[in-house]
């Protein structure tokens, strides 16, 4: 936990992927996730408690181990509600069973990554129709979509490796 707190998510991503939570947790995740204390602060209405007023990204796997599924759907439920423009995507990626040591977390983490960048690019460069309303779909991965594609290039993946190994953005490398 020490070690994770100093790194970025990529690094994070990196360092976790096949992080096996079978042997290294001392109960099973839908134990540690049944805790009155954790459960009351994934069964929030949102993560501040507060419906946001602008239009949110967000992206799980549906077998996500670390970040379950039915949480997400919950936030996005309330945001839905409470007005506010959501795109979710809950990728099915990578199918189960995956390989026992890999972790869907961290796999998910950097597929939905490029999607969600080039949402953001788009609100940021005003490209892109405002949204409204909400767009939920269950999809393999959104690594391939045309969106996704757009920001993959070789100098995003080398500057997602290098932040992954701590070389700083920004640093003149």
């Amino acid at each position: 936990m020490d070690e994770t707190a100093n790194h970025c998510v990529a690094q994070n991503g990196l360092s976790n992927l096949w992080f096996d939570f079978d042997t290294n947790f001392t109960q099973p995740m839908d134990v540690v996730l049944r805790d009155p204390v954790i459960h009351k602060a994934l069964a929030e209405p949102g993560i501040s408690g507060e419906i946001p007023t602008a239009p949110v990204h967000i992206y799980n796997g549906v077998t996500d181990e670390v970040n379950p599924i039915a949480p997400v759907d919950e936030l996005v439920s309330s945001y839905c509600s409470g007005g506010t423009p959501v795109t979710y995507r809950r990728e099915e990626f990578p199918p189960r069973p995956i390989p026992q040591a890999m972790s869907t977390h961290a796999v998910v983490l950097a597929t939905g990554a490029f999607e969600a960048f080039a949402w953001l690019k788009d609100r940021m460069d005003r490209t892109a129709p405002k949204p409204s309303g909400c767009d939920i779909q269950t999809v393999p991965t959104t690594l391939l979509t045309p969106q996704a594609l757009g920001v993959l290039s070789p100098s995003y993946i080398g500057n997602v490796l290098l932040a992954a190994i701590g070389v700083p953005i920004g640093s003149g490398r």
